[in-house]
């Protein structure tokens, strides 16, 4: 069975924490009914710049003082990451419902497409990436535990906030998952050899690796169903100077996927060697000798057979805590962190700062630092449309990687629109 691995080096709300999407937007205040679409992309590694990505999609080349920049961002610690989101809500707060008073309820039921990379590896992989295996003759590369996730998964959600007089809100909401498709590889131990005189390389590994069936692609396939749960908690803050504060709390994505039995399992342990292709006369090829270099057949030849059977994916899920203050004179403030388990994902922290600048209209900047990334600068504007009573919404994470592609990895965009009732 064919293997390959890829690496690839809007539209809303009210509300988005550090650019990810939030059960805020949901809560219903004032308003009785609100319909949202939104959209968030992200790339960013804490290696590869934006200048390598461009260079990729143009095809051109990639310079070795571009190269010297990225060797020069690794750490013990490598890291890409990569999501796009696209999703559709509906939120009310009736008066009753079912001869039941539910004036302090907001009921939300939300459709999404979420597609989501990551990796995890190596100096020598990145070395190895950049500039193949000639800075390894006659030694060793250690790939020891690459890490790598390729997810799409379709999920449907409903749920319920409950608001207390104080100004305090708990919500949560379950999600019913269609699992599209599924790669994962995980390497206890991978080392590289390339003899002295470039004639043979030699792999020696103890890898695991599952996916889903290849012969069942495509937007909607099912290859697997799942299940998950988001909590949401808002605590109002007491003030002295009539400023609004408020602590939030969330629990995302925290949940599985059950594959079906068409996925396939590969647990490899062993050491293969390619001893290139001989040919006599470069101008009198034969199909032989052009199949033994063929790129599918060793892949093949190095994984094996691998193994029917179903297997479980248990979601990345995501903690976020926001801290806010939104000030009588405009002025806002939020403070937060997000991580994000089993994702190869450091910790990421950020800062905010903006200023309502017309009734209808916000500006603020944005300074993060982690997750797949190092330092990140972003801005966030809200712009309210009165005639037709709609909020739109446009934020990116990552202004330093469009100014700076050839020190930075960074690109990102949220886009959103909201309409209340």
């Amino acid at each position: 069975m064919k293997y390959s691995i890829t690496i690839f080096f809007l539209l809303v709300s009210s509300h988005i924490i550090a650019q990810q999407f939030s059960m805020e937007s949901f809560v219903l205040d004032t308003a009785k009914v609100s319909l949202g679409k939104r959209g968030n992309y992200n790339l960013n590694s804490t290696v590869f710049t934006n200048r390598l990505f461009y260079r990729l999609l143009d095809g051109n080349h990639v310079s070795e003082r571009d190269v010297d920049r990225m060797q020069s961002r690794t750490s013990p610690y490598n890291n890409i990451g990569y999501n796009f989101d696209l999703d559709a809500y509906a939120s009310f707060r009736p008066d009753s419902l079912f001869n039941r008073e539910m004036k302090n309820h907001t009921f939300y039921f939300r459709l999404a497409d979420r597609q989501l990379i990551n990796a995890q590896f190596s100096d020598d992989f990145v070395d190895f990436t950049l500039l193949g295996n000639r800075n390894f003759a006659g030694s060793e590369a250690n790939f020891d535990q690459f890490n790598l996730e390729i997810s799409r998964f379709q999920q449907i959600q409903i749920g319920a906030f409950h608001h207390f007089e104080s100004g305090n809100v708990v919500g949560a909401s379950i999600g019913f998952l269609n699992g599209e498709q599924n790669q994962l590889i995980d390497s206890d131990f991978f080392r590289v050899q390339t003899e002295i005189d470039g004639n043979s390389l030699s792999a020696s590994s103890l890898l695991t690796i599952q996916q889903t069936d290849t012969n069942n692609t495509g937007f909607l396939s099912n290859n697997g169903a799942g299940a998950s749960i988001d909590l949401y908690f808002q605590k109002m803050l007491s003030s002295s100077d009539g400023s609004s504060r408020k602590l939030t709390f969330e629990l995302q994505d925290l949940g599985f996927i059950r594959w079906n039995a068409n996925s396939i399992n590969y647990q490899i342990d062993t050491t293969y060697t390619f001893e290139g292709v001989f040919i006599e006369d470069i101008f009198n090829l034969n199909d032989s000798a052009l199949s033994a270099s063929n790129p599918d057949s060793l892949i093949d030849d190095f994984l094996g057979d691998g193994s029917p059977g179903a297997y479980t994916y248990w979601l990345p899920a995501r903690l976020m805590v926001n801290y806010s203050v939104h000030k009588a004179n405009g002025t806002f403030y939020r403070f937060g962190g997000i991580y994000r388990f089993q994702a190869n994902m450091l910790p990421y922290i950020y800062g905010q700062y903006g200023k309502q600048l017309k009734p209808n209209l916000s500006l603020a900047g944005t300074l993060g630092l982690g997750g797949y990334g190092m330092i990140n600068l972003g801005f966030e504007s809200r712009l309210h449309w009165n005639w037709a009573n709609l909020d739109f919404h446009i934020a990116s994470n990552n202004l330093e990687g469009l100014i700076l592609p050839m020190f930075s990895g960074g690109t990102s965009l949220f886009v959103g629109v909201q309409k209340r009732f």
